[in-house]
């Protein structure tokens, strides 16, 4: 049998319609050659041999690309992150004792300022009083100050009695924080909007001290613990400047 030539191979894959493009043809000069016109690319060379594609299998001799972080990257990153870690983390604490701090002393302070618009505005007696369970029905007057509620004071005995009306009440204070009083943890305000020295032979209360865990630390001339103070008309402000609350002698030294 004789064997085929290239020229014949070539000549038999065209009669047969084979796609040139499923072909890998390499070029040498020789007898068949010939210009190739089809589908697809043509093939145009002095001499063609004609050989089956076969596909590379994937990965054999391909070099592949390494994702990752070396040993020293790592280290390098975690030295880093320390560091940042070692600063925010203080600075972060400072904030929510801040924050804890500010917000109770503004929540009294706008709860006496609420105290003294309500006795104005009803021409009545109004308190404040401090109080451990704020929202009972009603709550109960304590010497020690957690939550406190304000209230219409018919009678004017420096106690929240059935039917008088409870104005707001505020929840106990975080238990970080804590809040001492002078007098017997209440004010109270006259129809004209001025604070009582006492009621019934109870003294009223005119400084609460908040304090937490920092008790008297000093940064600057600034006091991280707060003092709300009631001035002779009655008027409430918060205090924590140095000279401000050295002022106000013992009462305004945290334990």
């Amino acid at each position: 049998m004789r064997r085929e030539s290239r020229c014949d191979v070539l000549r038999r894959a065209r009669a047969t319609g084979i796609k040139f493009s499923a072909l890998h043809v390499k070029s040498n000069r020789g007898p068949c050659a010939q210009p190739f016109v089809g589908q697809s690319t043509p093939l145009i060379g002095t001499a063609i041999r004609v050989v089956a594609r076969v596909d590379i299998v994937r990965g054999m001799g391909a070099p592949r690309k390494i994702k990752g972080f070396t040993l020293m990257e790592l280290m390098m990153t975690l030295a880093v992150v320390g560091v940042i870690l070692a600063i925010a983390i203080p600075n972060f604490r400072d904030f929510l004792l801040n924050s804890r701090m500010t917000g109770a002393a503004n929540d009294l302070l706008a709860g006496i300022q609420l105290a003294r618009s309500e006795a104005i505005k009803r021409q009545a007696p109004v308190a404040l009083c401090a109080s451990t369970n704020p929202t009972a029905d009603p709550p109960e007057c304590a010497a020690e100050f957690t939550g406190w509620a304000v209230w219409a004071d018919t009678d004017d005995d420096a106690a929240i009695d059935a039917g008088e009306a409870v104005i707001a009440a505020h929840e106990p204070v975080d238990a970080t924080l804590t809040l001492i009083s002078n007098g017997s943890g209440f004010v109270s305000y006259g129809p004209d909007g001025f604070s009582r020295p006492d009621i019934g032979g109870n003294a009223s209360t005119n400084l609460v001290l908040l304090c937490d865990e920092r008790a008297n630390l000093l940064v600057g001339d600034i006091y991280r613990k707060r003092v709300v103070v009631l001035a002779q008309t009655g008027r409430p402000s918060v205090l924590r400047q140095q000279g401000e609350v050295n002022l106000l002698g013992p009462e305004a030294v945290c334990p």
